[in-house]
């Protein structure tokens, strides 16, 4: 059994009483990513500690009781979400921001990961990355009219007839309309950072794990290979450097 997340005044308090550096990120999957990136020579984290906030908002919380530990070497980590569209976070400034809607698209953006598709495979993944962005840019539209929007859906829910068409049952279901053509295209062109990495790995890991293949992937292991595989990674490095910039200040 896992155990519950920190709260914000028991965070405020391990970091009163830490010497370590530390990095603060939303959850347990940041952690792993980090971790195997401090197997690599490469970078600067080792020594470092990590702590999962148990979501951006009790991140965001301790980041504003950052005057109560001034001189402890802190950093923190968030992906950037919806603000990637519209920035409501300049408030923020000392937070360091994944480039991509969340860190899984930091990943995806730097690898090779399409290789591992055949040509049919390539065209189904591209089919369907185009049809979530349809679904995923009318919730950008809810977000810009500052309306609840809802991105947690998994492609077996926005696809669940077909996978490479948004489920009709669906789309009545969330009330949905068709979103602006240019947001729409945007998104489309530049899915691998502006459509949720989640949604991306999900169709990732369907496809790489139909029977008919000969290996199976799942999300855990793209991740890893991703990481291990190419070290020359844009989006990561920078986020590295970012973060020991940060620390360095301090």
């Amino acid at each position: 059994m896992s155990l519950p997340p920190y709260n914000v005044d028991e965070i405020v308090t391990l970091l009163k009483g830490t010497n370590i550096p530390t990095v603060l990120v939303e959850g347990k999957d940041d952690i792993n990513v980090f971790r195997l990136i401090e197997k690599r020579v490469a970078y600067s984290v080792k020594g470092i500690n990590f702590i999962p906030c148990g979501g951006k908002d009790i991140l965001f919380n301790v980041y504003r009781r950052k005057n109560e530990f001034p001189s402890k070497k802190i950093a923190f980590l968030a992906d950037r979400d919806m603000n990637l569209f519209k920035d409501r976070t300049t408030h923020l400034k000392e937070i360091v921001w994944t480039k991509g809607y969340c860190i899984e698209n930091d990943i995806f953006a730097g690898s090779n990961l399409l290789k591992f598709l055949s040509t049919k495979e390539r065209s189904e993944f591209e089919a369907t990355v185009k049809e979530i962005c349809r679904w995923f840019a009318f919730e950008v539209e809810k977000y810009f009219r500052s309306e609840e929007f809802i991105v947690r859906y998994s492609i077996y829910e926005i696809c669940r007839d077909h996978p490479s068409k948004l489920c009709s049952k669906f789309l009545v279901e969330i009330g949905f309309k068709e979103p602006d053509g240019e947001l729409l295209n945007d998104i489309i062109l530049n899915y691998k950072l502006k459509l949720r990495g989640k949604q991306i790995f999900q169709v990732l890991v369907r496809i790489l794990t139909t029977k008919d293949r000969y290996s199976s992937f799942s999300k855990d292991n793209l991740i890893e290979i991703a990481l291990r595989v190419n070290q020359k990674n844009i989006y990561i490095n920078n986020l590295i450097k970012k973060i020991s910039s940060v620390l360095d200040e301090i």
